[in-house]
């Protein structure tokens, strides 16, 4: 689709994919948090399954941010470029 974008102009479509599976991967794993949450409170391993999917949810959006933001061939750590 990216292919499709520089040959066509048009980005419409390429923004519309990725960002529905963006709502839908948040859509998920938000879901999922809350789910356990509601019984977290209920037992330790309840608590820590929260904890595991809360934290995934907010580690994976950070991710997720730091690539949209990221300059276009920025030079990253540890990646070597010949």
């Amino acid at each position: 689709m990216a292919e499709r974008a520089l040959e066509t102009g048009e980005a419409d479509e390429l923004a519309e994919v990725l960002c529905g599976e963006i709502r839908e991967q948040v859509e998920r794993r938000q879901g999922h948090a809350l789910e356990l949450r509601a019984h977290a409170e209920e037992s330790i391993p309840q608590a820590r399954a929260y904890v595991t999917a809360m934290l995934g949810l907010q580690v994976w959006a950070h991710g997720v941010h730091r690539q949209v933001m990221a300059e276009p061939h920025a030079h990253h750590e540890g990646h070597a470029h010949g």
